[in-house]
């Protein structure tokens, strides 16, 4: 089984292939599901352009298209890093790869397990929430027309599309359901690129904390002789000095470093990006707030509006608490040096 099938990373990995973004794909595949992407969401944009431009004396309507102008901003900031930045993706995914079959022992391991196992969770649970915000924005404008049909009110409900679009010479009444289906899908790809760039810096980050927690681990706990010879045969020079303290330490100044530089390649990938997308998403949400309480005349209407709220909010959370983390834990190293069990480290094992 390839090492990316693993539940662990399986999430990440398939919806970055939807979009052509996952760097172990057949080229072939890139170059399609890249062409598709891009094409569904440059057609989206420019379908939004004319529709301000030919509505650019109704107020709603240029409302209406703040937001999501502000979104395809995001995603092509977030695609074009994914682009750019393809080589470095493919090292720390290499990296991330080499750590299970670096660290052995099985604490080491429980703690590379453990973080694994947190990124999956939040992963999913990022997926979940993108994918839903999707679906209500894609079924609020049938709602009415199913309220009308079920209690059959013989009410005469307007077409209207989750967000405003237009197109040249186009009858967009007449082909109204063709119209809103690729609208979906455009709007499905655009969300994706979102799901599969956030899920990807997940499962990068989530090991960078692990590699310093195991740092951390072995600075506390000074393994015996044998422990040693087990997990040190990739380092034979380390071993010839028959110090074992200063092997260890050795071992853990190699593996810190390790660490600094996973994390100083994840922080120099990510760091442009992250600032051009929390300074749009600011404003979003402020739009969004202002969507809320002039436009949300029916249930659906608000649902819609709280859940994009919440997806950008959960967005902001997601990037802010998982780096803070990440710092917190680089910044435990020299707690974890001054612990009481480092006094171990002084008694041979």
């Amino acid at each position: 089984m390839n090492f990316f099938d693993h539940p662990y990373y399986r999430a990440a990995k398939n919806v970055s292939r939807i979009i052509g973004r996952w760097p172990y794909q057949k080229q072939w595949e890139i170059k399609i599901c890249s062409f598709i992407t891009i094409f569904l969401s440059t057609s989206q944009f420019i379908a939004k352009i004319l529709s301000v431009i030919v509505n650019s004396d109704d107020k709603e309507v240029i409302i209406e298209s703040i937001t999501p102008f502000m979104i395809d901003i995001v995603v092509a900031v977030k695609y074009a890093n994914a682009v750019f930045n393809l080589n470095t993706i493919i090292k720390l995914l290499e990296r991330l790869k080499e750590d299970w079959s670096i660290y052995t022992n099985e604490k080491e391991k429980r703690i590379l397990d453990d973080y694994a196992h947190t990124g999956q969770l939040v992963v999913y649970g990022y997926i979940v929430i993108v994918y839903a915000t999707v679906v209500m924005f894609l079924t609020e404008p049938f709602i009415p027309k199913w309220i009308n049909f079920i209690l059959q009110l013989n009410e005469t409900v307007p077409n209207r599309f989750p967000v405003p679009i237009y197109w040249y010479k186009v009858d967009m009444e007449k082909n109204f359901y063709p119209i809103l289906c690729y609208e979906s899908i455009c709007i499905t790809i655009i969300l994706s690129i979102t799901a599969a760039n956030d899920s990807m810096f997940i499962i990068l980050l989530q090991d960078a904390c692990a590699l310093f927690a195991v740092v951390g681990s072995q600075l506390e706990n000074l393994p015996s002789k044998k422990d040693l010879q087990d997990n040190w045969k990739h380092d034979a020079k380390s071993r010839k000095t028959g110090d074992i303290q200063y092997d260890h330490y050795i071992m853990c100044i190699k593996n810190h470093k390790r660490a600094i530089e996973f994390a100083q390649l994840l922080e120099d990938m990510y760091v442009w990006c992250f600032g051009v997308v929390i300074a749009i998403n600011l404003p979003i949400i402020s739009v969004n707030a202002v969507q809320m309480t002039t436009k949300s005349n029916t249930l659906q209407q608000t649902i819609k509006y709280v859940m994009f709220a919440a997806c950008q909010i959960t967005h902001l959370f997601f990037d802010c608490y998982l780096s803070q983390r990440l710092a917190d834990n680089s910044s435990t190293i020299k707690q974890h040096m001054y612990d009481e069990k480092s006094q171990e480290l002084k008694v041979p094992g």
